[in-house]
């Protein structure tokens, strides 16, 4: 599989971001009323609008692609899509007994299921953190939508700590295989 120079940009800048977040949420103070936080909370906050203005750019640089084929990231909006994934699964399963991953010319349902379901994790988080931005008060209080986004917001980072074991689990057990994705994904060179 190739990617384009732009989803290989965008793909750097996200995980990057990505992987700041979770790594600043493990360590950062939450506001509480009469505290706003500390600075690595801010810089939490910051970081996050920044991941998600890259969300909203890839959305856009990528809808055209997902018109085209939209139960790739989305199977399970049809039965036959999760009939697919399924089945792909059970493919990945047989696979993983004989110590290889299938070969594929074209993007696959089981693949394209888990970025679907990272894709919509990243962004719910990007907007739950954007609602709980701009929620807070200097004195740390938060409203009845800032306080329900944050309870969507820390349920949703348990999901993305799941999302990136898989998710770069996977693209680690192609790269052994001899399925470079990583390799193609942060290479360098121009197509």
């Amino acid at each position: 599989m190739t990617y384009d120079k732009t989803t290989r940009t965008l793909h750097r800048f996200l995980a990057a971001g990505i992987i700041l977040q979770i790594l600043l949420s493990l360590v950062m103070s939450h506001p509480k009323p009469g505290y706003s936080g500390n600075w690595l909370f801010t810089l939490h906050a910051w970081a996050g609008l920044a991941v998600g203005v890259l969300m909203v750019v890839h959305w856009v640089k990528s809808l055209p692609k997902y018109r085209e084929t939209p139960h790739y990231l989305f199977p399970w909006t049809t039965k036959a899509g999760i009939d697919a994934v399924i089945a792909d699964a059970r493919l990945y399963l047989q696979a993983a007994k004989e110590r290889k991953i299938p070969e594929s010319e074209v993007p696959t349902p089981l693949p394209g299921a888990i970025q679907g379901i990272g894709l919509i994790v990243v962004s719910a988080l990007a907007f739950t953190g954007f609602i709980m931005f701009f929620s807070f008060s200097p004195t740390g209080e938060i409203g009845a939508l800032g306080w329900l986004a944050k309870q969507i917001h820390e349920l949703l980072a348990s999901v993305l700590w799941t999302f990136l074991i898989v998710h770069v689990g996977a693209a680690v057990l192609h790269q052994i295989y001899g399925q470079p994705l990583i390799t193609q994904m942060f290479r360098h060179k121009e197509d």
